[in-house]
């Protein structure tokens, strides 16, 4: 709790902390028991650039003590009629394949695939596709062996 600087809400009730720390609160009582397998669904979301740093710093410390992370939404598969490499890079995504007409980005959970869409829109880009979807087992195979 202190290390995520949320020993202040430990006699609180969940609701009535921020988004930002009922995610933290949320990843504290997951990783209590020291499991080996730990299922992450948006772990970042409602969390601001620094408080995301901690949490990807944390789960970095898990995998390198061996810890098996399977995460939820990380993929965003896109096809517009309009080039959308600067905008995705703008957002802070990154592209896993790409081919003629569709693109497929590495994502952070649904809260940045929302923010990338109405980026989209807000320049008057209409996406034909664009579907958010978790990663196959081969892709998490692929990303596990590559370690």
């Amino acid at each position: 709790m202190d290390r995520l600087g949320v020993s202040e809400y430990k006699d609180m009730v969940a609701e009535k902390v921020s988004k930002g720390n009922q995610q933290k609160i949320q990843l504290i009582a997951a990783l209590i028991h020291n499991p080996e397998l730990i299922v992450l669904d948006e772990p970042f979301s409602g969390l601001d650039p620094i408080n995301t740093e901690m949490m990807s710093t944390l789960i970095s410390e898990l995998v390198d003590e061996k810890k098996y992370i399977v995460y939820g939404h990380t993929n965003l598969a896109v096809r517009t009629a309009q080039d959308i490499s600067a905008l995705a890079k703008e957002c802070g995504m990154s592209v896993i394949t790409q081919h003629a007409d569709e693109v497929e980005f590495s994502i952070i959970g649904d809260d940045m695939a929302d923010a990338f869409l109405s980026r989209l829109v807000g320049a008057g880009i209409y996406p034909i596709k664009y579907e958010i979807r978790e990663p196959s087992l081969h892709e998490i195979f692929i990303e596990k062996a590559g370690e």
